[in-house]
């Protein structure tokens, strides 16, 4: 994204987040972020206004959340995939092979 193109797409929000209430700083950042998306949810009133007096970033809570929940759940799997399997018989060697073979390849 150029710059001209940046200024017009930071102006496009400014003007459509006044009527909404979003702040200079908001809009910028949310133009910064395109390959975001948005995840919501409904918490009680209580637990909002207890997380808006302890000063808790619900943004960082949750995408820490998140983030957290998905490394157990991909834990999870890799363990559910190695159970049952007899490591007894690799040898060093063929380790040594795998990894070398494996190295500037990507992981997807």
């Amino acid at each position: 994204m150029g710059y001209p193109r940046l200024l017009l797409e930071t102006s496009e929000i400014l003007s459509i987040g006044i009527n909404k209430g979003i702040t200079n700083s908001n809009a910028i950042d949310m133009v910064r972020s395109q390959n975001t998306a948005v995840v919501s949810a409904k918490v009680s009133k209580k637990l909002k206004q207890e997380l808006e007096r302890s000063g808790v970033n619900v943004s960082e809570a949750i995408r820490s959340g998140l983030e957290s929940a998905l490394k157990e759940k991909k834990i999870q799997q890799l363990e559910d995939l190695l159970r049952g399997v007899d490591l007894s018989r690799v040898t060093n060697e063929q380790i040594v092979r795998d990894i070398r073979s494996g190295r500037g390849r990507k992981l997807h």
